[in-house]
């Protein structure tokens, strides 16, 4: 009677732990990064039954891909929100060159039937006022980005910062309880969560060292986090991109980052050094060339009173398309459309020096140093930016799909199925009330045999 009460015994602990196993998967179905659980039995030679431990479902291939997709989704969709911002900068009319160009240069060539006419002369001065706004604004949008990616930048570092700490952590104590034969899934769980943050916002490899730990490494070799111990991010903004840098620290070692890093912080990076600094250098050098152009003919032409020309556009070199304006005090009488000083008022030979400009080509360094017309450096500008963000736009799309896919692969595996579980509930409940029944049993036999005496 005793094996049977022990046998019994077994199994009412085993169904009870089954029970336990159960309510635990019911109760995290919801919580994020959860892989459901089930119990490790085996069978004695006695009959009874032993509880082995409670045992993680956990496919890592599976996982690694969701990480993977989640770098995907981090990157592409960071870059597509900062280059969508890009280019309504460029295409809304306060930010529109090209028409404010051809409102400029409409005016002037207005003004070749009738030179002397003030008020042509004066919607020159208005539509000249209209150009400066323009720079004006694309210079105020692209610093508030500039400010905004830095904070970006700041505020996503001191996050990786704290998610390698965190891996590190859990490093330690996955290391430690299995150790000492503690149960560390949910340990797991919590690092598993914790790689997928840190992978949406880098590019990274994880190796299991097969001792507990995990070693997580950017795609370049460079550490992360490795046993307990874990690198720190820094980043020092500025306005030029000598100026910000990423920089990586493991212990004495200090790398310096490239912006393809993936995830959201090398998209951030990346828009940061090779989008928003060459639009802004090219806003001041559109700028500076365009004054200093037009200045060149007022300079040596003659105005409306036949005294020679000034300058018509002043600005600070330190920040040309922020300060760009028309000369304090200049009017539409001081447009030095004529040559001569004694060609009177109809003259426009000076003029069209000035509509020259139109076609001529400048040398833009911020555009890899080719040769353009103002128009067409506008175009190749905004061509650039419109096209890179609707391929930005498509590759976001594209990874939300595969991610959608990656985490259905995880979540049939790993994740909860509730109508499974409540099987599961009856099953062990029906299982505890049979083992109960055969200890009763095994008591009933035992009193019988002890009431023949």
């Amino acid at each position: 009677m005793s094996n049977m009460t022990q046998i019994g015994m077994s199994g009412l602990q085993a169904s009870q732990a089954w029970l336990n196993v159960t309510a635990g998967n019911i109760a995290n179905a919801s919580t994020p990064g959860y892989s459901r659980h089930t119990l490790a039995l085996s069978s004695n030679a006695d009959g009874t039954v032993s509880i082995d431990g409670v045992q993680r479902i956990s496919d890592q291939y599976l996982v690694a891909q969701a990480w993977d997709a989640g770098t995907a989704v981090g990157y592409s969709g960071a870059y597509a929100g900062y280059m969508l911002a890009l280019e309504n900068t460029f295409a809304t009319d306060g930010g529109n060159l090209g028409m404010g160009l051809d409102g400029y240069f409409a005016a002037l060539s207005a003004c070749m039937a009738d030179p002397g006419n003030t008020a042509l002369r004066e919607d020159v001065l208005n539509t000249s006022r209209e150009l400066c706004n323009q720079m004006h604004n694309i210079n105020g949008n692209l610093e508030n980005q500039l400010e905004q990616v830095n904070k970006s930048m700041q505020s996503m570092v001191k996050e990786v910062n704290s998610l390698t700490q965190q891996i590190a952590d859990l490093n330690m104590q996955i290391q430690e309880g299995m150790a000492s034969g503690q149960d560390v899934s949910a340990l797991q769980d919590k690092r598993d969560v914790a790689v997928l943050q840190l992978s949406e916002m880098l590019d990274i490899s994880v190796v299991d060292c097969g001792d507990g730990t995990i070693q997580v490494t950017l795609p370049q070799g460079q550490p992360l986090v490795s046993q307990g111990e874990a690198a720190t991010l820094g980043f020092t903004s500025g306005t030029q991109p000598s100026d910000g840098k990423l920089e990586l620290r493991f212990g004495e070692d200090v790398y310096y980052l490239n912006p393809d890093i993936g995830g959201a912080l090398g998209a951030t990076y990346e828009y940061y050094q090779e989008e928003l600094i060459p639009a802004q250098a090219y806003v001041d050098e559109f700028a500076q060339e365009f004054a200093d152009a037009i200045n060149s003919w007022q300079v040596v032409g003659y105005d409306l009173n036949g005294n020679p020309g000034k300058p018509m556009f002043t600005y600070d070199p330190a920040d040309p398309a922020g300060t760009i304006a028309l000369a304090e005090g200049f009017t539409n009488a001081d447009l030095a459309f004529a040559s001569s000083p004694t060609s009177g008022a109809g003259d426009n030979s000076n003029l069209q020096n000035m509509l020259n400009i139109q076609n001529q080509s400048f040398v833009f360094d911020s555009l890899g140093g080719g040769s353009y017309t103002f128009n067409d450096s506008y175009n190749a500008v905004y061509s650039h930016v419109a096209s890179a963000a609707s391929s930005a736009r498509e590759a976001y799309e594209m990874a939300l799909s595969t991610m959608e896919q990656a985490y259905y692969s995880w979540s049939s595996v790993s994740g909860v199925s509730m109508d499974e579980e409540a099987m599961n509930l009856m099953t062990y409940q029906q299982n505890y009330v049979a083992n109960a029944q055969v200890i009763a049993t095994s008591d009933e036999l035992f009193s019988t045999i002890l009431n023949m005496f």
